[in-house]
């Protein structure tokens, strides 16, 4: 007989984005995060707070209110203990001039994805894309052409994520064209 132990050493391989948004809305730490994969485990989130500035002062991240450039820190631990190196992100915090218009993410079916705001004749960063069990994300949809992330806003909107069904059967998939 033979035992094997498997022990994983593996950190986490974490990804981040840019995140923007307007003096006075809010963030979460998950809307930072691309990706994140570990071999063995789910990825625990968290600010990486141990660093300081040259001040000396700890990062604290309920402090960053202010319009401009800022970079947050981030580290994925497994259910092991194992913790990746600090990574960075940015956050853009911009201040409110002239209108501001909510673009609303309908994920039809799929997972939810927040709001954003967006000022007058701005363009948004296309969200992470949602996840719906046996489906294949095709894109987001404004009526029944596909949006362009490059578009000058103007007005509230809400894009509707579009799905095409994976058929398992080996016949191909059969377009869900609802949204």
């Amino acid at each position: 007989t033979v035992n094997f132990t498997v022990e994983d050493t593996t950190a986490p391989v974490l990804v981040t984005q840019i995140v923007e948004i307007y003096e006075g809305d809010s963030y979460e730490i998950e809307d930072f995060i691309s990706s994140c994969y570990d071999v063995t485990s789910d990825c625990e989130i968290t600010y990486y707070t141990e660093d300081t500035f040259d001040d000396g002062e700890a990062i604290d991240y309920s402090d960053i209110t202010s319009p401009g450039e800022h970079t947050v820190k981030i580290v994925a631990t497994d259910n092991y203990g194992n913790t990746s190196d600090p990574v960075e992100a940015t956050l853009t915090i911009i201040e409110v001039e002239g209108n501001l218009y909510t673009i609303t993410f309908d994920s039809n079916g799929g997972s939810a994805v927040r709001s954003k705001r967006v000022g007058e004749n701005g363009s948004i960063i296309e969200p992470t894309p949602p996840i719906r069990e046996g489906y294949t994300f095709l894109g987001w949809y404004l009526n029944d052409e596909e949006f362009d992330f490059n578009t000058r806003i103007t007005s509230d909107l809400t894009l509707t994520a579009r799905w095409e069904e994976i058929n398992e059967g080996g016949n191909g998939g059969s377009g869900e064209g609802s949204g």
